[in-house]
Formats: C-alpha cells, structure tokens, sequence
C-alpha cells in the first residue's frame, strides 16, 4: 500500500467518526420509505460505492496538487 493510500485510510477512518450530514439522513429517510427494505438496501450500497469511489479519486487529485504546489513553492 502506497504512503497516500495509508493516508486516504487515516482521512476514512476519522471520516467515519464524523456526524452524517442532515442531507444524508433526509436520503435514506426518503429512500426507504419509497422502497422495500431488500431494494432499499442495494440502492443504499450502490450509492454509497459510488461516494466512495468518487471521493478516493478527489482525495487522489487533491493531495496530488496539494503536493505540486508545496514543490513549487519550495522552489
């Protein structure tokens, strides 16, 4: 696993100690309302892959830049 992968690891970790937005609890409050509970649960997995994924990527991109500029001021 590289150094940023152990770092992504970390940033989870404390994310998933973090309070679940208002926005968040509204969704699934919506969601499993509208669908049965076995629906429901495939919906809530698929979109919460899709969030992961996605913020992986932006933590990527994000320390990636964050790293070009450091260089570049060090310059």
């Amino acid at each position: 696993m590289s150094q940023i992968e152990k770092l992504y690891e970390a940033y989870c970790a404390e994310q998933s100690r973090a309070p679940m937005p208002q926005e968040t609890i509204r969704l699934h409050e919506v969601l499993s309302s509208m669908l049965p509970h076995k629906e429901y649960l495939e919906v809530e997995e698929l979109i919460s892959a899709s969030h992961n994924e996605r913020d992986k990527e932006y933590f990527f991109a994000g320390f990636r830049a964050a790293m070009r500029l450091w260089a570049e001021a060090m310059k």
